[in-house]
């Protein structure tokens, strides 16, 4: 039987990150640093799924992208992206994840569960304002100015809709005849 699991997982993993790098690539270019919808797919799956399996996600996305597949925003791939001055969001992705999926579900207030998200897109952008700062050599506040101050909103909208979406996700999946394997 944990056969049968394991195929389901990496068939789930490996259907998760094509779904990122499809969102990945729908940006809206407004500086260096463009929204895109990574993160929101990323807050859904880690929301939805257990730190198993979007830490493998997370993982695989970013391994895909270095080497050469080109999974990263505008259709960018390699490890010079990882060291450009947006590959820190990238690199990003993993705690970013991690604090979702461990942080998210222990308690059931909402609030608590918005600032689980606000926590993990502070630490991503903590991340990424510190490489881009390193690289641009831009002091850190003006990276912030760059890095995050245009994204606040955007974010926060990603992040409510994520909370609505991500419930909808789970009870559907739960309800599902097929075990998925890897649902909270």
């Amino acid at each position: 039987m944990k056969h049968i699991s394991s195929v389901k997982e990496v068939i789930l993993i490996a259907l998760l990150v094509a779904i990122l790098s499809i969102m990945s690539n729908i940006t809206i270019n407004i500086n260096v640093i463009p929204i895109t919808f990574s993160t929101l797919a990323l807050m859904i799956i880690g929301i939805v799924f257990d730190l198993k399996i979007i830490f493998f996600v997370s993982l695989i996305y970013i391994l895909l992208g270095i080497i050469g597949i080109p999974v990263f925003s505008n259709m960018r791939a390699g490890l010079n992206t990882i060291f450009s001055l947006t590959g820190g969001f990238i690199i990003g992705y993993i705690p970013f994840c991690v604090i979702i999926s461990v942080l998210y579900d222990r308690f059931e207030n909402i609030l608590y569960k918005y600032f689980v998200l606000i926590l993990s897109n502070i630490i991503l952008y903590t991340i990424g304002t510190m490489h881009y700062s390193f690289l641009s050599h831009y002091s850190f506040i003006n990276s912030l100015r760059v890095c995050v101050v245009p994204f606040v909103l955007v974010d926060n909208v990603k992040i409510i809709f994520a909370i609505i979406v991500s419930k909808r996700i789970h009870r559907i999946l739960k309800k599902s005849e097929f075990d998925f394997g890897g649902i909270k």
